[in-house]
């Protein structure tokens, strides 16, 4: 969690061309990348940047804490109860709430607007699937029962701690039902329409989106947790660093969102400007394809954990880009490990041990294909050097995000530097994922789980997974989850190297924002 409180005056509206720039006190400009957005319905978002943007603009049914993501608060939904079989969730919503359109905000619009997003199966449909809901049971499992109460049956009695959290994901924003049907294009249930325009129930709204240029988001005055004190936030796309710095120092920006090591030492250290480091939910990670001849051996992934000097790269380009984190859960998530919990430090010489029990003592050659970008391309380098000590030729394939990640979820590579947020608080959001796999053959084509991306057999995993998924004894799925994440750490194709961080500099205009491991929160900004 990441609160700032600084102290100076404030900057001004996007004069990009004044020395003593300000802009105004209920305005918050921010310098980031817009080349991402592709669409701003939650059915669908699945980049960085426009999830941030949906997260500010539509309130899920339940939200996570601020200060303690695990814990969830009121938001659209204001009370709850849970059947004591597990499998009933009966929603209270908040009434007098409206859309940006004027129209009421029922409980039928939650209950559509969840029924939406399986029959849409887009993007974030996976996150109601994988609990067993579908666009067949939708119906059924997602009722209003009159205009104040949800009801939402699930198809197993599972923990109630996840799937809550399932309920503060962006797939679980509440949309204009009414407006949507009206502006909706052969059965698109108005996705095209809302792909450009804000349709939910939010503290802010969408008012300007320039592709590639500038997004404005406007507040709701009516709120049902209050006006925000910033009415108008501003996103301008500014792609590069040292732009983004130098329009800080200038002040026409109050925060920089891409902040580079150099630039985030000296604007700590600059009077009046602070760089906030918060750790998220979310890794970079060595991949290694588990059906390779060489990677199938776990003394060969045990030794390339040996090859990777994680202590100095967190005192050098990784200190204002990582946390060290060598375990698959983050830090602060439920069934997490110990933060001092790091059982390898660089070992060139244990490293060469365990390639020589393999039977691959005399080296190897292989391709390690990475995103060209900081910091995960200097990883790659960093891992590159390193294994030439031990006789391991690798040569670097870089390329685009889209270029990479395809090649993985084709599984045609040999191994890589690659990222992964989770948007779960629960060991449960990263073991699902990097741990279960229930049919490692080709054609299963199961392209959204990591360790079927690596081809990993993780059949000694699966029902321990799928297991805790339903015990309600929390002390119980703590203990079991670690129990799992020491296996995990020592047999994994994936060599977990840091957490990743969400880096910002800010200007002297600003006096708090609060932000936790999952979203920045727009609307608790204040300026000075």
């Amino acid at each position: 969690m990441s609160y700032l409180k600084t102290s100076l005056g404030a900057l001004a509206l996007l004069a990009a061309t004044t020395a003593h720039a300000q802009t105004p006190k209920d305005t918050l400009v921010m310098g980031w990348t817009l080349d991402e957005f592709i669409t701003l319905d939650p059915a669908a978002v699945s980049e960085q940047v426009p999830i941030e943007v949906v997260q500010n603009i539509c309130d899920p049914l339940v939200q996570m804490d601020i200060k303690n993501p695990a814990a969830v608060r009121p938001s659209v939904a204001e009370s709850w109860s849970v059947s004591k079989d597990g499998r009933t969730y009966t929603f209270k919503i908040r009434e007098g709430m409206t859309f940006p359109s004027g129209n009421p905000v029922k409980a039928e619009d939650v209950a559509w607007s969840l029924r939406r997003v399986l029959k849409l199966n887009l993007a974030n449909a996976v996150q109601f699937t994988e609990w067993g809901w579908s666009a067949e049971t939708a119906d059924a499992d997602f009722k209003a029962i009159d205009d104040n109460t949800l009801q939402i049956r699930t198809q197993k009695p599972y923990a109630a701690n996840l799937m809550f959290n399932v309920f503060t994901k962006r797939a679980a924003s509440t949309l204009d039902r009414k407006l949507l049907l009206e502006n909706e294009v052969d059965g698109d249930l108005g996705n095209k329409w809302v792909s450009t325009r804000s349709a939910c129930v939010g503290p802010y709204s969408l008012q300007t989106w320039v592709a590639n240029e500038t997004v404005v988001l406007a507040a709701n005055e009516n709120h049902w947790a209050g006006t925000p004190a910033i009415r108008r936030v501003i996103i301008r796309h500014v792609p590069e660093a040292g732009a983004q710095r130098l329009m800080l120092e200038r002040g026409d920006i109050d925060i920089a969102r891409i902040v580079n090591a150099s630039d985030a030492a000296e604007l700590d250290s600059k009077d009046g400007f602070k760089v906030s480091v918060t750790p998220l939910h979310a890794y970079y990670y060595l991949g290694l394809n588990a059906q390779d001849e060489a990677f199938k051996d776990v003394r060969v992934r045990k030794a390339f954990r040996y090859l990777i000097d994680y202590d100095a790269l967190q005192a050098s380009m990784m200190k204002f880009a990582g946390v060290l984190r060598q375990s698959a859960v983050p830090i602060g998530a439920f069934g997490a490990l110990p933060a001092d919990e790091k059982p390898f430090s660089f070992d060139p010489e244990k490293a060469r041990s365990l390639l020589e029990e393999a039977g691959f003592g005399n080296g190897f050659s292989r391709t390690l294909i990475v995103e060209n970008f900081f910091p995960v391309a200097d990883l790659a380098t960093h891992i590159q050097a390193n294994a030439t000590k031990v006789g391991i030729d690798l040569k670097i394939q870089s390329g685009a995000g889209s270029q990479v990640y395809g090649q993985m979820r084709a599984r045609d590579f040999d191994l890589g530097v690659f990222r992964w947020t989770t948007s779960s608080p629960d060991a449960n959001g990263m073991l699902s994922r990097h741990a279960f796999n229930p049919d490692n053959r080709q054609e299963a084509k199961l392209t959204m789980l990591p360790a079927w991306r690596v081809g990993w057999d993780t059949s000694e995993y699966n029902a321990d997974i799928e297991a805790l998924q339903v015990e309600l004894d929390k002390s119980v799925r703590i203990k079991k989850y670690q129990e799992i994440l020491r296996r995990h750490i020592q047999e994994a194709p994936m060599i977990y190297m840091f957490q990743q961080t969400r880096n910002m500099a800010f200007g002297p205009s600003i006096k708090s924002v609060a932000q936790n491991a999952f979203r920045m929160f727009y609307n608790t900004a204040e300026k000075n």
